[in-house]
């Protein structure tokens, strides 16, 4: 009986030996095809977060890239912006002091051409106050004249030479005076 049950003993470790060696073997491979598969995640994690790196890198640069080349463009077009706002503001300097002086010209013109119309109107003047003393000396000979002429005549007729001497009509030529 104690052999018997040392033989089932060792029969059951034997077999319980068997079951645990499969087992073992078992989970050994599976603890080798899990490891396997831990090592390929891990190369293509490696491989991915080398990609990600390399793109990220990449885009940093890029980005760098950018940034500068916009920086420049910026100083540039900040460079032409003075530039031209100093331009503009000379511009606008010379156009405000030529205004003031077109101003202060056309101030003098203004004045000028009113001198040389009061000027004119004052010789259209003189002129016309010439032309009626013209005139005027001319109606005073041809009176003088016509005069002369009748009191000639008068001494040598009538008595109604008085009247002759003096036509109302000589008289009505000094009117426009």
């Amino acid at each position: 009986m104690l052999k018997r049950i040392r033989m089932e003993t060792e029969s059951a470790e034997i077999s319980e030996t068997k079951n645990s060696e499969g087992r073992r073997h078992k989970l050994q491979m599976d603890i080798n095809m899990c490891r396997q598969k831990l090592q390929e995640q891990q190369q293509r994690n490696k491989k991915t977060e080398s990609d990600l790196r390399k793109e990220k890198w990449r885009q940093e640069t890029g980005l760098e890239t950018w940034l500068t080349k916009y920086d420049n463009e910026m100083r540039q077009k900040q460079d032409e912006y003075d530039e031209i706002e100093t331009a503009y503001t000379e511009e606008k300097r010379l156009l405000i002091e030529l205004e003031e002086r077109f101003e202060k010209l056309k101030e003098e013109y203004d004045k000028i051409m009113a001198e040389r119309k009061a000027e004119e109107e004052r010789l259209a003047m003189e002129k016309a106050l010439r032309e009626r003393r013209w005139q005027a000396a001319g109606h005073i000979q041809r009176f003088w004249q016509g005069y002369k002429v009748r009191k000639k005549n008068c001494n040598s007729s009538s008595s109604t030479c008085v009247e002759a001497v003096f036509d109302k009509r000589d008289i009505h030529a000094f009117s426009f005076i």
